[in-house]
Protein backbone atom coordinates (compact mmCIF):
# COMPACT_ATOMS: atom_id res chain seq x y z
CA UNK A 1 0.00 0.00 0.00
CA UNK A 2 2.18 3.21 -1.31
CA UNK A 3 2.77 5.49 1.41
CA UNK A 4 3.49 9.29 0.81
CA UNK A 5 7.13 10.09 -0.13
CA UNK A 6 7.68 11.92 3.20
CA UNK A 7 6.24 9.66 5.10
CA UNK A 8 7.36 6.73 3.99
CA UNK A 9 10.99 7.96 4.37
CA UNK A 10 10.17 8.96 8.17
CA UNK A 11 8.92 5.31 8.33
CA UNK A 12 12.27 3.81 6.79
CA UNK A 13 14.16 6.48 8.96
CA UNK A 14 12.68 5.96 12.18
CA UNK A 15 12.80 2.17 12.12
CA UNK A 16 16.54 2.11 10.88
CA UNK A 17 17.43 4.50 13.88
CA UNK A 18 15.95 1.74 16.49
CA UNK A 19 18.74 0.09 16.76
CA UNK A 20 21.98 2.77 16.58
CA UNK A 21 24.27 3.21 19.59
CA UNK A 22 25.50 6.42 20.81
CA UNK A 23 28.69 7.68 19.27
CA UNK A 24 29.70 11.05 19.51
CA UNK A 25 31.34 13.21 16.80
CA UNK A 26 31.48 16.80 16.66
CA UNK A 27 32.42 19.16 14.17
CA UNK A 28 32.57 23.11 15.09
CA UNK A 29 34.23 26.26 13.99
CA UNK A 30 33.69 29.32 15.12
CA UNK A 31 35.10 33.09 14.13
CA UNK A 32 34.12 36.95 13.87
CA UNK A 33 30.71 37.46 12.85
CA UNK A 34 28.69 40.96 12.62
CA UNK A 35 30.19 41.21 15.97
CA UNK A 36 29.29 37.67 16.97
CA UNK A 37 30.63 34.19 15.69
CA UNK A 38 29.25 32.20 13.08
CA UNK A 39 29.57 28.66 13.42
CA UNK A 40 28.55 24.92 12.21
CA UNK A 41 27.46 22.87 15.12
CA UNK A 42 26.03 19.06 15.72
CA UNK A 43 24.25 18.34 18.50
CA UNK A 44 23.51 14.59 20.71
CA UNK A 45 21.89 15.96 23.56
CA UNK A 46 23.20 13.98 26.31
CA UNK A 47 24.23 10.73 24.61
CA UNK A 48 20.93 10.00 22.90
CA UNK A 49 21.06 7.44 20.09
CA UNK A 50 19.65 9.91 17.60
CA UNK A 51 18.52 13.29 17.10
CA UNK A 52 17.53 15.70 14.29
CA UNK A 53 16.46 19.18 14.07
CA UNK A 54 13.25 20.17 11.92
CA UNK A 55 12.26 23.71 11.45
CA UNK A 56 13.52 26.65 13.74
CA UNK A 57 11.81 30.16 14.57
CA UNK A 58 13.49 33.14 16.20
CA UNK A 59 12.21 35.42 19.13
CA UNK A 60 14.75 38.24 19.64
CA UNK A 61 18.19 36.62 20.36
CA UNK A 62 16.89 33.53 21.09
CA UNK A 63 16.45 30.24 18.81
CA UNK A 64 13.99 27.78 18.85
CA UNK A 65 14.64 24.65 17.74
CA UNK A 66 11.93 22.00 16.75
CA UNK A 67 13.16 18.31 16.18
CA UNK A 68 13.05 15.05 17.37
CA UNK A 69 15.12 12.75 19.74
CA UNK A 70 15.67 8.90 20.50
CA UNK A 71 14.22 8.14 23.86
CA UNK A 72 16.74 4.79 24.81
CA UNK A 73 15.35 4.11 27.99
CA UNK A 74 11.53 4.49 26.69
CA UNK A 75 12.68 2.97 23.40
CA UNK A 76 10.70 5.85 21.73
CA UNK A 77 11.40 8.99 19.41
CA UNK A 78 9.68 11.85 20.94
CA UNK A 79 9.67 15.61 20.07
CA UNK A 80 12.35 17.85 20.84
CA UNK A 81 11.99 21.60 21.85
CA UNK A 82 15.40 23.78 22.51
CA UNK A 83 16.25 27.09 23.26
CA UNK A 84 20.07 28.52 21.55
CA UNK A 85 21.08 31.61 22.01
CA UNK A 86 22.61 33.20 18.40
CA UNK A 87 25.99 31.51 19.31
CA UNK A 88 24.82 28.26 18.74
CA UNK A 89 24.61 27.60 23.09
CA UNK A 90 21.83 25.49 24.22
CA UNK A 91 20.00 26.79 26.87
CA UNK A 92 17.50 24.81 27.40
CA UNK A 93 15.40 21.45 26.05
CA UNK A 94 12.40 19.71 26.81
CA UNK A 95 11.64 15.76 25.24
CA UNK A 96 8.05 14.52 24.99
CA UNK A 97 7.08 11.52 24.68
CA UNK A 98 3.89 9.70 23.57
CA UNK A 99 2.17 7.74 26.45
CA UNK A 100 1.16 5.32 24.68
CA UNK A 101 4.29 4.28 23.14
CA UNK A 102 3.96 5.69 19.78
CA UNK A 103 6.74 7.72 18.05
CA UNK A 104 5.93 10.97 17.59
CA UNK A 105 7.36 12.14 14.48
CA UNK A 106 7.76 14.83 11.94
CA UNK A 107 10.08 15.78 9.11
CA UNK A 108 11.39 19.03 7.87
CA UNK A 109 9.74 21.74 7.94
CA UNK A 110 6.73 20.79 9.83
CA UNK A 111 5.38 23.87 12.29
CA UNK A 112 5.91 25.42 14.53
CA UNK A 113 4.57 28.74 15.74
CA UNK A 114 4.55 31.18 18.26
CA UNK A 115 1.10 31.58 20.08
CA UNK A 116 -0.36 34.90 21.00
CA UNK A 117 0.07 34.08 24.70
CA UNK A 118 3.64 33.25 24.05
CA UNK A 119 3.98 29.85 23.54
CA UNK A 120 4.53 27.13 21.44
CA UNK A 121 2.36 25.04 19.03
CA UNK A 122 3.75 22.33 17.20
CA UNK A 123 2.04 19.60 14.56
CA UNK A 124 3.12 15.81 13.79
CA UNK A 125 1.95 12.79 13.53
CA UNK A 126 2.09 9.13 15.23
CA UNK A 127 4.31 7.03 13.51
CA UNK A 128 2.43 3.66 13.81
CA UNK A 129 -1.39 4.98 14.80
CA UNK A 130 -0.83 6.92 11.21
CA UNK A 131 -2.84 10.15 13.02
CA UNK A 132 -2.20 13.61 13.17
CA UNK A 133 -1.77 15.59 16.87
CA UNK A 134 -1.23 18.87 18.04
CA UNK A 135 1.03 19.52 20.92
CA UNK A 136 0.96 23.28 23.07
CA UNK A 137 3.51 24.09 25.64
CA UNK A 138 3.48 27.58 27.61
CA UNK A 139 6.59 29.86 27.45
CA UNK A 140 8.25 27.64 30.18
CA UNK A 141 7.85 24.69 27.92
CA UNK A 142 5.32 22.71 29.99
CA UNK A 143 2.53 20.84 28.16
CA UNK A 144 -1.07 22.50 27.89
CA UNK A 145 -2.32 19.65 25.38
CA UNK A 146 -1.86 16.79 23.08
CA UNK A 147 -4.70 16.35 20.90
CA UNK A 148 -5.04 13.30 18.71
CA UNK A 149 -6.59 13.31 15.27
CA UNK A 150 -7.66 9.96 13.93
CA UNK A 151 -9.06 9.28 10.88
CA UNK A 152 -9.98 5.96 9.77
CA UNK A 153 -10.83 6.93 5.97
CA UNK A 154 -7.62 7.73 5.40
CA UNK A 155 -4.43 5.21 4.48
CA UNK A 156 -2.08 7.87 5.93
CA UNK A 157 -1.90 11.68 7.13
CA UNK A 158 0.64 14.21 6.77
CA UNK A 159 -0.24 16.67 9.09
CA UNK A 160 2.37 19.80 8.79
CA UNK A 161 1.02 23.52 8.98
CA UNK A 162 -0.72 25.49 11.57
CA UNK A 163 -2.01 29.21 11.82
CA UNK A 164 -3.43 30.52 14.73
CA UNK A 165 -6.70 32.81 14.39
CA UNK A 166 -9.24 34.02 16.50
CA UNK A 167 -10.76 31.73 18.62
CA UNK A 168 -8.63 28.63 17.88
CA UNK A 169 -5.68 27.12 15.06
CA UNK A 170 -6.03 25.70 11.56
CA UNK A 171 -4.10 23.04 10.68
CA UNK A 172 -3.18 22.51 6.96
CA UNK A 173 -1.75 18.80 5.24
CA UNK A 174 -2.40 16.07 3.29
CA UNK A 175 -4.22 12.84 3.53
CA UNK A 176 -4.29 10.16 1.41
CA UNK A 177 -7.33 8.69 0.52
CA UNK A 178 -8.72 4.79 -0.38
CA UNK A 179 -7.42 5.22 -4.28
CA UNK A 180 -4.06 5.99 -2.76
CA UNK A 181 -3.99 9.47 -4.24
CA UNK A 182 -3.55 12.48 -1.53
CA UNK A 183 -5.99 15.59 -0.70
CA UNK A 184 -5.33 18.33 1.30
CA UNK A 185 -7.32 19.07 3.86
CA UNK A 186 -7.41 22.29 6.47
CA UNK A 187 -8.80 21.61 10.10
CA UNK A 188 -10.33 24.08 12.46
CA UNK A 189 -10.04 23.55 16.12
CA UNK A 190 -10.51 26.07 19.27
CA UNK A 191 -8.23 27.31 21.73
CA UNK A 192 -8.06 23.60 23.37
CA UNK A 193 -7.38 21.64 20.18
CA UNK A 194 -10.71 20.26 20.04
CA UNK A 195 -12.06 20.11 16.09
CA UNK A 196 -14.66 22.22 14.90
CA UNK A 197 -14.32 21.56 11.62
CA UNK A 198 -12.45 19.75 8.49
CA UNK A 199 -12.35 20.89 4.88
CA UNK A 200 -11.00 18.65 2.11
CA UNK A 201 -9.98 19.82 -1.49
CA UNK A 202 -9.10 17.40 -4.45
CA UNK A 203 -9.93 15.00 -7.46
CA UNK A 204 -9.58 11.68 -8.07
CA UNK A 205 -6.45 9.99 -8.78
CA UNK A 206 -4.18 13.35 -8.67
CA UNK A 207 -2.06 13.75 -5.53
CA UNK A 208 -2.40 17.10 -3.90
CA UNK A 209 0.04 18.07 -1.33
CA UNK A 210 0.56 21.41 1.28
CA UNK A 211 3.30 22.94 1.12
CA UNK A 212 2.61 26.13 2.56
CA UNK A 213 -0.14 28.27 4.40
CA UNK A 214 0.04 31.74 4.87
CA UNK A 215 -3.05 34.28 6.08
CA UNK A 216 -3.32 37.57 3.55
CA UNK A 217 -6.02 39.27 5.31
CA UNK A 218 -8.87 38.57 7.84
CA UNK A 219 -10.90 36.06 6.12
CA UNK A 220 -8.45 34.95 3.12
CA UNK A 221 -6.03 32.17 3.59
CA UNK A 222 -3.76 31.13 0.83
CA UNK A 223 -2.02 27.44 0.43
CA UNK A 224 0.61 26.82 -1.63
CA UNK A 225 0.48 23.38 -2.93
CA UNK A 226 1.84 20.67 -5.41
CA UNK A 227 -0.05 18.70 -7.83
CA UNK A 228 0.75 15.94 -9.76
CA UNK A 229 0.11 12.82 -11.05
CA UNK A 230 -0.42 9.76 -8.69
CA UNK A 231 2.74 7.85 -8.52
CA UNK A 232 2.86 4.38 -8.37
CA UNK A 233 5.55 1.65 -9.37
CA UNK A 234 3.65 0.93 -12.18
CA UNK A 235 3.33 4.15 -13.80
CA UNK A 236 6.06 4.94 -16.59
CA UNK A 237 8.19 7.57 -14.83
CA UNK A 238 7.47 9.77 -18.70
CA UNK A 239 3.80 9.95 -17.53
CA UNK A 240 4.47 11.80 -14.25
CA UNK A 241 4.57 15.91 -14.00
CA UNK A 242 3.56 17.82 -11.19
CA UNK A 243 2.71 21.40 -11.13
CA UNK A 244 2.55 24.48 -8.30
CA UNK A 245 -0.81 25.62 -6.94
CA UNK A 246 -2.47 28.42 -4.81
CA UNK A 247 -5.65 28.55 -3.81
CA UNK A 248 -7.50 30.77 -1.32
CA UNK A 249 -10.20 29.66 1.62
CA UNK A 250 -12.48 31.82 3.78
CA UNK A 251 -12.51 31.23 7.47
CA UNK A 252 -14.99 28.64 7.34
CA UNK A 253 -12.83 26.75 4.75
CA UNK A 254 -14.52 27.55 1.66
CA UNK A 255 -12.94 28.08 -1.76
CA UNK A 256 -12.81 31.50 -2.79
CA UNK A 257 -10.39 31.18 -5.98
CA UNK A 258 -7.54 28.97 -6.88
CA UNK A 259 -4.53 29.05 -9.65
CA UNK A 260 -2.02 26.17 -11.31
CA UNK A 261 1.10 26.79 -13.16
CA UNK A 262 0.56 26.20 -17.11
CA UNK A 263 4.21 24.46 -16.54
CA UNK A 264 4.19 20.65 -15.57
CA UNK A 265 7.39 20.16 -13.94
CA UNK A 266 7.55 21.03 -11.19
CA UNK A 267 8.60 18.26 -8.13
CA UNK A 268 6.99 19.40 -5.15
CA UNK A 269 5.00 22.64 -5.41
CA UNK A 270 5.05 25.58 -3.70
CA UNK A 271 7.06 25.87 -0.70
CA UNK A 272 8.46 28.98 1.45
CA UNK A 273 5.51 31.07 -0.28
CA UNK A 274 5.34 34.75 0.23
CA UNK A 275 2.53 37.66 -0.46
CA UNK A 276 3.96 40.92 -0.67
CA UNK A 277 2.52 44.15 -0.54
CA UNK A 278 2.27 45.06 -3.79
CA UNK A 279 0.26 41.53 -4.63
CA UNK A 280 3.08 39.93 -5.98
CA UNK A 281 3.78 36.25 -4.79
CA UNK A 282 7.63 34.62 -4.39
CA UNK A 283 7.90 31.17 -3.41
CA UNK A 284 10.28 28.32 -4.13
CA UNK A 285 9.79 25.08 -6.29
CA UNK A 286 12.47 22.34 -7.57
CA UNK A 287 12.40 20.78 -11.16
CA UNK A 288 11.40 17.11 -12.37
CA UNK A 289 13.85 16.50 -15.16
CA UNK A 290 14.05 12.80 -16.45
CA UNK A 291 17.28 10.88 -17.12
CA UNK A 292 16.12 7.90 -17.60
CA UNK A 293 12.34 6.96 -18.36
CA UNK A 294 13.05 2.94 -17.80
CA UNK A 295 14.46 3.45 -14.47
CA UNK A 296 11.74 4.37 -11.28
CA UNK A 297 14.79 6.72 -10.06
CA UNK A 298 16.09 7.39 -13.26
CA UNK A 299 14.90 11.66 -12.74
CA UNK A 300 16.96 14.78 -11.07
CA UNK A 301 15.83 18.49 -9.29
CA UNK A 302 17.03 21.33 -8.89
CA UNK A 303 16.14 24.04 -6.92
CA UNK A 304 13.62 27.06 -8.51
CA UNK A 305 12.91 30.35 -7.18
CA UNK A 306 9.97 32.34 -8.84
CA UNK A 307 8.49 35.78 -8.36
CA UNK A 308 5.04 36.11 -9.90
CA UNK A 309 3.34 39.46 -10.25
CA UNK A 310 -0.48 40.16 -8.26
CA UNK A 311 -1.66 38.70 -12.01
CA UNK A 312 0.57 35.27 -11.43
CA UNK A 313 2.63 36.03 -14.50
CA UNK A 314 6.44 35.33 -14.32
CA UNK A 315 8.22 38.25 -12.53
CA UNK A 316 11.62 36.15 -13.01
CA UNK A 317 12.60 32.91 -12.10
CA UNK A 318 15.84 31.38 -11.17
CA UNK A 319 16.52 27.63 -11.55
CA UNK A 320 19.86 26.86 -9.59
CA UNK A 321 21.89 23.54 -8.46
CA UNK A 322 23.81 20.85 -10.19
CA UNK A 323 21.92 18.04 -12.07
CA UNK A 324 23.02 15.59 -10.14
CA UNK A 325 19.89 13.58 -7.88
CA UNK A 326 16.56 13.54 -7.01
CA UNK A 327 17.17 14.63 -3.96
CA UNK A 328 18.09 18.49 -4.78
CA UNK A 329 15.23 20.41 -3.26
CA UNK A 330 14.63 23.57 -1.32
CA UNK A 331 12.82 23.35 1.92
CA UNK A 332 12.32 27.10 3.17
CA UNK A 333 12.42 30.07 1.27
CA UNK A 334 13.27 33.40 4.01
CA UNK A 335 12.99 37.08 3.04
CA UNK A 336 16.42 39.05 3.88
CA UNK A 337 17.02 42.62 5.02
CA UNK A 338 17.80 43.54 1.88
CA UNK A 339 14.54 42.53 0.39
CA UNK A 340 16.59 39.62 -1.52
CA UNK A 341 15.69 35.61 -0.72
CA UNK A 342 17.75 32.64 1.06
CA UNK A 343 16.56 29.15 0.09
CA UNK A 344 17.98 26.24 2.15
CA UNK A 345 17.48 22.73 1.09
CA UNK A 346 19.88 20.04 0.16
CA UNK A 347 21.91 18.93 -2.80
CA UNK A 348 23.92 16.13 -3.96
CA UNK A 349 27.90 16.81 -4.68
CA UNK A 350 29.87 15.66 -7.20
CA UNK A 351 31.97 14.26 -5.04
CA UNK A 352 35.83 12.95 -6.10
CA UNK A 353 36.44 9.49 -5.96
CA UNK A 354 32.61 8.37 -6.19
CA UNK A 355 32.20 8.81 -2.23
CA UNK A 356 28.13 7.51 -1.27
CA UNK A 357 26.20 9.91 0.15
CA UNK A 358 27.19 13.08 -0.69
CA UNK A 359 24.03 15.28 -0.06
CA UNK A 360 24.93 18.42 1.42
CA UNK A 361 23.03 20.85 3.36
CA UNK A 362 22.54 23.90 1.04
CA UNK A 363 21.81 27.67 0.96
CA UNK A 364 21.65 29.67 -1.73
CA UNK A 365 21.08 33.69 -1.83
CA UNK A 366 19.10 36.06 -4.71
CA UNK A 367 18.61 39.56 -4.81
CA UNK A 368 15.13 40.91 -4.92
CA UNK A 369 15.61 41.22 -8.74
CA UNK A 370 16.22 37.33 -8.63
CA UNK A 371 20.15 37.49 -9.54
CA UNK A 372 22.50 34.88 -7.35
CA UNK A 373 24.32 36.65 -5.00
CA UNK A 374 26.15 33.28 -3.14
CA UNK A 375 25.50 29.89 -2.33
CA UNK A 376 27.21 27.51 0.14
CA UNK A 377 27.17 23.59 0.48
CA UNK A 378 28.29 22.74 3.59
CA UNK A 379 28.86 18.37 4.93
CA UNK A 380 28.53 19.52 8.29
CA UNK A 381 29.65 15.71 9.18
CA UNK A 382 32.13 14.02 6.87
CA UNK A 383 33.27 10.52 7.08
CA UNK A 384 35.79 9.35 4.23
CA UNK A 385 34.15 6.24 3.78
CA UNK A 386 30.80 6.01 4.05
CA UNK A 387 30.53 10.55 3.17
CA UNK A 388 27.69 12.56 4.72
CA UNK A 389 24.06 12.83 4.56
CA UNK A 390 22.25 16.34 5.52
CA UNK A 391 18.81 16.91 5.34
CA UNK A 392 17.89 21.05 6.17
CA UNK A 393 15.05 21.61 8.17
CA UNK A 394 14.18 24.72 7.95
CA UNK A 395 16.15 28.54 8.50
CA UNK A 396 15.68 31.86 10.43
CA UNK A 397 17.04 35.43 9.73
CA UNK A 398 18.00 37.61 12.42
CA UNK A 399 17.45 41.58 12.00
CA UNK A 400 21.68 41.39 11.25
CA UNK A 401 20.88 39.75 8.16
CA UNK A 402 22.55 36.57 9.49
CA UNK A 403 21.11 33.46 8.30
CA UNK A 404 20.54 30.74 11.21
CA UNK A 405 19.82 27.18 8.94
CA UNK A 406 19.06 23.93 10.56
CA UNK A 407 18.73 20.04 9.87
CA UNK A 408 19.99 16.49 10.82
CA UNK A 409 23.11 14.70 9.85
CA UNK A 410 22.86 10.94 9.55
CA UNK A 411 26.21 9.09 9.94
CA UNK A 412 26.85 5.59 9.22
CA UNK A 413 30.48 4.65 10.24
CA UNK A 414 31.70 3.66 12.93
CA UNK A 415 28.33 3.12 14.03
CA UNK A 416 24.86 4.88 12.71
CA UNK A 417 22.92 7.37 14.09
CA UNK A 418 22.03 11.09 13.64
CA UNK A 419 23.07 14.65 14.64
CA UNK A 420 20.81 17.39 14.57
CA UNK A 421 23.07 20.67 13.26
CA UNK A 422 22.84 24.20 13.28
CA UNK A 423 24.30 26.33 10.32
CA UNK A 424 24.88 30.50 11.04
CA UNK A 425 26.77 32.90 8.30
CA UNK A 426 26.24 36.00 7.73
CA UNK A 427 24.49 37.83 5.08
CA UNK A 428 27.10 37.18 2.74
CA UNK A 429 27.17 33.53 3.16
CA UNK A 430 30.26 33.30 5.34
CA UNK A 431 31.14 31.41 8.15
CA UNK A 432 34.27 33.86 8.59
CA UNK A 433 34.12 37.56 7.46
CA UNK A 434 35.23 37.91 4.06
CA UNK A 435 34.95 34.41 2.89
CA UNK A 436 34.40 33.79 -0.45
CA UNK A 437 31.41 31.12 -0.87
CA UNK A 438 30.99 28.90 -4.38
CA UNK A 439 29.32 30.68 -6.87
CA UNK A 440 27.07 28.93 -8.94
CA UNK A 441 26.93 31.79 -11.63
CA UNK A 442 29.31 29.57 -14.07
CA UNK A 443 28.87 26.45 -16.04
CA UNK A 444 30.61 23.05 -15.42
CA UNK A 445 33.34 22.22 -17.86
CA UNK A 446 33.50 18.40 -18.73
CA UNK A 447 33.91 16.18 -16.63
CA UNK A 448 36.65 13.78 -17.95
CA UNK A 449 39.04 17.30 -18.61
CA UNK A 450 39.86 17.50 -14.68
CA UNK A 451 41.33 14.38 -12.55
CA UNK A 452 41.87 15.16 -8.72
CA UNK A 453 43.83 12.71 -6.98
CA UNK A 454 44.04 10.49 -4.34
CA UNK A 455 41.58 10.79 -2.19
CA UNK A 456 41.78 10.43 0.78
CA UNK A 457 45.05 12.73 0.21
CA UNK A 458 47.67 12.97 2.75
CA UNK A 459 50.76 15.33 1.97
CA UNK A 460 50.29 15.54 -1.69
CA UNK A 461 46.99 16.21 -3.76
CA UNK A 462 47.52 15.71 -7.62
CA UNK A 463 45.44 18.06 -10.15
CA UNK A 464 45.65 16.91 -13.89
CA UNK A 465 44.19 18.78 -16.87
CA UNK A 466 44.04 16.62 -19.99
CA UNK A 467 44.20 19.30 -22.82
CA UNK A 468 42.62 21.80 -21.20
CA UNK A 469 43.51 25.52 -21.12
CA UNK A 470 45.29 26.82 -17.76
CA UNK A 471 43.16 26.50 -14.63
CA UNK A 472 43.30 28.68 -11.43
CA UNK A 473 43.13 26.05 -8.25
CA UNK A 474 41.78 26.62 -4.56
CA UNK A 475 41.46 24.52 -1.75
CA UNK A 476 38.28 25.62 0.50
CA UNK A 477 37.64 24.15 4.01
CA UNK A 478 34.55 23.23 5.19
CA UNK A 479 33.62 26.95 6.46
CA UNK A 480 34.17 28.42 3.24
CA UNK A 481 37.76 29.77 3.70
CA UNK A 482 40.22 29.49 0.77
CA UNK A 483 43.12 27.85 2.53
CA UNK A 484 45.49 27.33 -0.69
CA UNK A 485 45.96 28.90 -4.23
CA UNK A 486 47.65 27.68 -7.02
CA UNK A 487 47.23 29.98 -10.56
CA UNK A 488 48.01 29.06 -14.13
CA UNK A 489 47.90 25.41 -13.65
CA UNK A 490 48.78 22.49 -16.75
CA UNK A 491 49.28 19.33 -17.16
CA UNK A 492 49.69 17.72 -14.28
CA UNK A 493 50.32 19.64 -11.02
CA UNK A 494 51.03 18.09 -7.04
CA UNK A 495 49.98 20.59 -4.22
CA UNK A 496 51.63 20.18 -0.87
CA UNK A 497 49.23 19.66 1.34
CA UNK A 498 51.16 18.27 4.17
CA UNK A 499 50.22 21.25 6.50
CA UNK A 500 46.51 21.59 6.06
CA UNK A 501 44.83 19.99 9.03
CA UNK A 502 42.70 16.69 8.85
CA UNK A 503 38.96 16.88 7.50
CA UNK A 504 37.11 17.76 4.02
CA UNK A 505 37.85 20.42 1.73
CA UNK A 506 36.58 21.37 -1.50
CA UNK A 507 38.69 21.96 -4.91
CA UNK A 508 37.81 24.55 -7.30
CA UNK A 509 39.04 24.65 -10.62
CA UNK A 510 38.53 27.69 -12.65
CA UNK A 511 39.30 28.12 -16.32
CA UNK A 512 37.73 30.32 -19.10
CA UNK A 513 34.83 31.66 -17.34
CA UNK A 514 33.47 28.47 -16.08
CA UNK A 515 34.48 25.78 -12.71
CA UNK A 516 34.08 22.88 -11.18
CA UNK A 517 34.26 22.15 -7.63
CA UNK A 518 34.54 18.36 -6.18
CA UNK A 519 35.52 17.59 -2.36
CA UNK A 520 38.59 15.66 -1.08
CA UNK A 521 39.29 14.20 1.93
CA UNK A 522 42.58 15.09 3.72
CA UNK A 523 43.96 12.01 6.00
CA UNK A 524 46.22 11.08 8.65
CA UNK A 525 48.61 8.52 8.02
Amino acid sequence: MPMPECLRHGLLYFHFMRYIYSFLFTFLATSSLWGQEGFIKTYEFEGAAGCAFHNIISKQDTLIILGTRRVDSLDQWGVLLAKADTFGNILDHRVYTDSLGDFMTLVPNYSIIRTEDNGYLITGIFLYRESGFLLKVDVNGNVEFVKEFPDSTALTIDQRKVLEVPGGYLVAGSKQKPDYAKDIFVMKTDKQGNNLWERQYGVPNIDEITGSFLQIDENTFILGAGKSSKRNSAAPLEKVWGKSKFFAIDSLGNLKWEWEAPTINDALGTIGLHHLDNGSWVYSSRTFEITNPNDPFGSISRGRIIKRDSNFNIVWEKTVGLPTSYQNAFIELEATPDGGWVAVGQMAEPIIGEHPNPLSAWMHKVSAEGETEWERLDTVLWHPVSGSVNYTGGATVLPSGAIVACGYNNQYLPTARSYGWLIKVDARGCIEAGCNPVSVSVQAPEWGKWKVYPNPAFDVLNIELEGAQPADAEIIDSFGKVVLKKAGLSGLTTLDISGLPAGGYFVRLMSGGRAWVGKVVKALK
